[in-house]
């Protein structure tokens, strides 16, 4: 098992639910089933004591200040975000506050822009640093995805919400002031 930053205790994650606000009504959404009453509160004190940090949402890039003053209150740790990206100027403002970014893909309109978005920031050589980009492709994209070299892909496919499971070392929060 990964060992955290103190090099002693195993590696912890918090996935944080920072919104339930979403561009998205995705008929598989994890939301459904995660509501606020059913999830724990978290303020940024006890955050601290994670390793890694999955702000999610809803949809996170809704909240672009919140999002830019979170992540520098959490500067000490490796933060993910979780995304369906409302909008690429957004995500391009903030994604090197990010040791990762997660993108999923829900319909072919996701993967045109996302073609198109992607090929035109990083078709060049820009010189801008790159987290670490993992794309996720649900089963409901039949257009042609663009595959980035700097990018991990993944298959997914929708299921019941609540056989959505968290990897081992991963507890589920929602913020105790979420954003509306």
């Amino acid at each position: 098992m990964a060992k955290g930053r103190d090099g002693m205790k195993p590696y912890r994650t918090a996935r944080v639910i920072c919104t339930y606000k979403c561009n998205k009504q995705c008929f598989g959404c994890v939301n459904s089933v995660h509501d606020e009453m059913h999830v724990q509160p978290i303020g940024l004190t006890d955050l601290a004591r994670f390793d890694e940090i999955i702000i999610t949402g809803g949809e996170p890039l809704l909240f672009l200040d919140q999002l830019i003053d979170l992540t520098e209150k959490l500067s000490g740790a490796r933060t993910i975000l979780y995304t369906s990206v409302p909008s690429y100027s957004k995500l391009f403002a903030v994604f090197h506050l990010f040791a990762g970014v997660t993108i999923t893909l829900h319909d072919n309109e996701d993967a045109i822009r996302f073609n198109r978005h992607f090929q035109k920031y990083f078709g060049n050589d820009n010189g801008f640093p790159l987290p670490q980009f993992f794309v996720r492709i649900y089963d409901s994209v039949t257009a042609h995805v663009e595959l980035f070299p700097t990018a991990q892909y993944k298959s997914c496919k929708w299921v019941d919400p609540k056989d959505c499971k968290l990897q081992p070392n991963e507890e589920l929060f929602r913020l105790r002031n979420l954003w509306i």
